[in-house]
């Protein structure tokens, strides 16, 4: 007929067009089965691609529930180190005299203040700064807890032990909850100058603090 799906014959037909009746195929018919191959392709990958991203939110939903449990749990977890943290760089002062008038916390923090002043270790690392932030005493005004700048300080403090302040010897040791507390302060601590913290023997030899 005149309008057959095979060529006229002796006709010659090049590039696309010439394949495309070779293999008995419309250019119209090509065409629209490559869109639809290429739409389901798509569509294939738009699928993949919607499970991806929902493993993916889904993921972000799990990791963002554990950080506000995680949330929840912090302010109780910070508050404890932060008050281990406190404790290692605090000291019990036991037996304080008591008066009248009884030791005041500027009192006490002068006169252990120029103890830890007066050690070389002491000035060679920190100068003249002031080795104690604050001092606590008790509700009995028998003992106190000192916080001072480092657990260094702490060791060196333990070493103090039977200094007499107001015709009493103090009791050193580590607070409650502290890395190292002993149950009774009473405990004999180390005071010769290999023991941890900084060499106190100044003060043995002025007679301030006895010899080991």
């Amino acid at each position: 007929s005149k309008f057959s799906d095979a060529p006229p014959p002796g006709t010659v037909l090049g590039g696309a067009t010439s394949l495309l009746a070779a293999q008995g195929l419309q250019p119209l018919q090509l065409d629209l089965d490559m869109a639809n191959a290429a739409a389901a392709a798509i569509g294939t990958t738009a699928d993949k691609l919607n499970s991806q991203q929902i493993q993916f939110l889904m993921l972000k939903q799990q990791q963002r529930t554990a950080e506000q449990a995680a949330a929840a749990v912090n302010p109780m977890a910070t508050n404890s180190r932060a008050l281990l943290m406190k404790k290692q760089v605090e000291v019990y002062v036991g037996n304080l005299p008591p008066g009248p008038p009884p030791v005041s916390p500027d009192a006490l923090k002068d006169f252990l203040g120029q103890l830890m002043k007066a050690l070389p270790d002491y000035q060679a690392k920190y100068g003249m700064a002031d080795p104690i932030r604050s001092v606590n005493i008790g509700s009995t005004g028998a003992f106190a807890f000192v916080e001072t700048v480092d657990e260094n300080v702490v060791l060196t403090m333990l070493k103090f032990q039977n200094v007499a302040i107001g015709g009493q010897k103090l009791v050193f040791g580590r607070p409650a909850g502290a890395i190292g507390y002993a149950p009774n302060h009473r405990d004999p601590r180390p005071t010769d100058a290999a023991a941890p913290g900084m060499d106190v023997s100044v003060l043995q030899q002025a007679g301030i603090l006895p010899e080991p």
